[in-house]
């Protein structure tokens, strides 16, 4: 007998939203990304949390430990990479006065991955850069002052690390139709 092929088949974690956004609280200001980042390490529906093994030698013997680690262990790193280009100029900006402006007391930053989880996450941003961490470059490849028209040419790194699970009322994301 011939196997039958599903009818419905649809690609792994299949989402209708390809979008990110970020919300910082504070300032009271959301952005969505415009382009998704190319690499997204420890992160695919739900952050990956691996235990972190301590190999210690002593005179008799090899002890090892093992650390549980938690969500809030987590660091994400998103990469645009930059084969031609990498992202738009007036994003990295966004990225960049989110990262400068300190968030108040009780208030997060708040990321929304659409694209791959209905789930949005409280952070804390450890680093952003453009080509390397030490020394940046911001290199647009254009001269106009339009906030999206430059591009940059060089891989940026976004890195941040997980608070906790922020609760997205329902009732918002029906509404919102995102």
């Amino acid at each position: 007998m011939i196997g039958i092929a599903p009818i419905f088949q649809l690609p792994y974690n299949y989402r209708t939203k390809k979008f990110r956004m970020l919300w910082h609280q504070t300032l009271s200001e959301l952005i969505q990304y415009p382009e998704l980042p190319r690499k997204c390490i420890n992160f695919d529906c739900y952050p990956i949390i691996t235990n972190k093994v301590d190999v210690a030698r002593t005179l008799a013997a090899t002890v090892s430990t093992r650390h549980s680690r938690y969500l809030d262990d987590t660091v994400i790193s998103e990469k645009w990479i930059a084969d031609d280009l990498s992202m738009r100029m007036g994003f990295f900006n966004e990225l960049l006065r989110f990262s400068q402006n300190q968030v108040d007391n009780g208030d997060y930053i708040v990321w929304y991955p659409k694209d791959k989880s209905d789930v949005a996450y409280c952070i804390e941003i450890l680093a952003l850069f453009a080509g390397d961490q030490e020394s940046q470059t911001l290199n647009p490849l254009h001269d106009r002052n339009q906030k999206d028209y430059r591009w940059m040419k060089d891989e940026v790194t976004f890195k941040f690390r997980i608070l906790k699970v922020y609760d997205v009322p329902e009732a918002v994301t029906y509404m919102d139709g995102t």
